[in-house]
C-alpha cells in the first residue's frame, strides 16, 4: 500500500541518444526522398503562379500643371479668352506626354 505524502518513482527506459553521425547517415539514406519531396514542391509552386490569374492591376494617372496654376485668371485676359497662354500650355503638355511615352524613358526605367 502507498501512504499518502508519498510519490512513488516508476522507471522509466533512458531515451536512446542520437549523434549527428546517425543524422547524417538518416539523411543520406533518405537523399532520394528528399530530393523527390523538394522537387515536387517547387514544381507544384511554380505551376500554381504560373496559371493562376493576377489578381491585382496596377494604374497610374499623371497629371500636368501650370507651374503658377490659379483656379481663376482673372488678372491676364488672353488667358481667360484661350489666348496664346492656353496654347503655350496645350503645347507644353503636350511635349510632356512625349516625353513620357519616349522608349528612351522606357528603357531607362527599365534599367534602373
Amino acid at each position: 500500500m502507498e501512504r499518502r505524502g508519498q510519490r512513488r518513482v516508476i522507471d522509466q527506459p533512458a531515451e536512446p541518444e542520437v549523434s549527428f553521425v546517425e543524422i547524417g547517415r538518416i539523411l543520406r539514406k533518405r537523399r532520394w526522398v528528399i530530393a523527390a519531396c523538394t522537387v515536387a514542391v517547387f514544381g507544384a509552386a511554380l505551376a500554381y503562379t504560373l496559371t493562376d490569374t493576377p489578381r491585382f492591376r496596377a494604374t497610374s494617372i499623371v497629371e500636368f500643371n501650370k507651374e503658377n496654376s490659379d483656379s481663376l485668371p482673372l488678372d491676364d485676359e488672353s488667358a481667360r479668352l484661350g489666348g496664346a497662354g492656353a496654347v503655350d500650355y496645350s503645347v507644353t503638355q503636350q511635349t510632356q506626354v512625349n516625353a513620357l511615352q519616349s522608349d528612351t524613358l522606357a528603357l531607362q526605367v527599365r534599367t534602373n
